[in-house]
């Protein structure tokens, strides 16, 4: 479980991702997508998003 430093939605208990037991099903409710380039205002989600 991924949990929220500044919970900046509200989210019950802070919860920011799950993942099943395995590791390979991930919800995640920040949108690293959003924040993969300078040009977007942020890089920060670079490091989840590969291609970024």
């Amino acid at each position: 479980m991924l949990r929220y430093v500044d919970n900046p939605n509200g989210s019950l208990d802070d919860i920011a991702g799950v993942c099943n037991e395995e590791g390979n099903v991930v919800g995640l409710m920040p949108h690293p997508e959003r924040a993969c380039d300078e040009l977007l205002g942020s890089a920060d989600g670079a490091a989840l998003i590969p291609r970024c």
